[in-house]
């Protein structure tokens, strides 16, 4: 276990301390959430403020947050491919510690380290835009869970893509594809009843962004949010399935 944390520590430091990390999973998100608010508010029909809140604010917020778990777990696939797929992975079969215990360490700590920006992008929301963070403990569990499932698509792309350009790039063009198809970044899509279907309520960052959304505020209805929530968990459930198997099977 002290093995564990001494490596989970290094990891978080070696992604805090890259400048890259700060800029695209904390001033990159808080930049577009002041953009977006700035054009949301101009082009906005209809009541802006409920109850003190302002709505653009609060719906972008939830959005950018999961939109860049997905953009974030390019942290894990560089932590991966550097590692295991490089000189350094002949000195790690050589470490104290086994591989396993890396490769989960560096999950974790990229994944905190995502979700710690989050909570900084959500507190600059409510402090500068006045955001509604609807229930609070829909937002964090599905948060974490949304979190956990960018890592395991992360580590698939690692154990099935021999290229680290390719994974970043796939990673980054089914987040695009994800958040343009669902409608979040350039207004709904005409992509036929299936399309649509599938983008605004099947993939992960519909469900993730949904089970918030209904959980109060715009929409108070709380068995829908829970339907979202408990998708979202089956499908990350699934996926670690596979990751598990697929990685044994690559004796990672």
């Amino acid at each position: 276990m002290g093995s564990f944390f001494s490596v989970f520590r290094h990891c978080l430091y070696r992604i805090a301390k890259d400048p890259l990390s700060f800029l695209s999973c904390i001033l990159l998100p808080m930049g577009l959430l002041v953009w977006n608010n700035a054009v949301g508010m101009e082009n906005f029909e209809g009541e802006i403020w409920i109850d003190g809140y302002n709505i653009v604010a609060s719906s972008s917020g939830i959005v950018i947050t999961m939109v860049f778990q997905f953009f974030g777990s390019s942290l894990v696939i560089d932590f991966l491919y550097k590692d295991l797929r490089g000189d350094m992975r002949w000195r790690l079969f050589a470490a104290p510690v086994s591989v396993n215990t890396h490769v989960f360490a560096g999950l974790l700590a990229s994944m905190i380290f995502l979700v710690f920006s989050s909570v900084l992008l959500l507190g600059f929301g409510v402090v500068f835009y006045d955001a509604y963070l609807f229930n609070r403990f829909i937002l964090a569990a599905t948060l974490l869970v949304t979190s956990f499932y960018a890592q395991l698509f992360g580590m698939l792309l690692f154990l099935i893509v021999p290229k680290k350009a390719a994974a970043e790039l796939f990673i980054m063009a089914s987040a695009f594809a994800m958040a343009i198809g669902g409608g979040l970044m350039i207004g709904e899509l005409n992509l036929g009843r299936v399309g649509n279907f599938i983008f605004q309520h099947v993939t992960p960052l519909a469900l993730a962004i949904r089970a918030v959304q209904n959980s109060g505020f715009f929409v108070d209805n709380m068995p829908a949010s829970i339907f979202n929530f408990t998708a979202l968990v089956a499908m990350t459930a699934g996926l670690a399935v596979v990751v598990f198997l697929l990685g044994r099977r690559r004796r990672f």
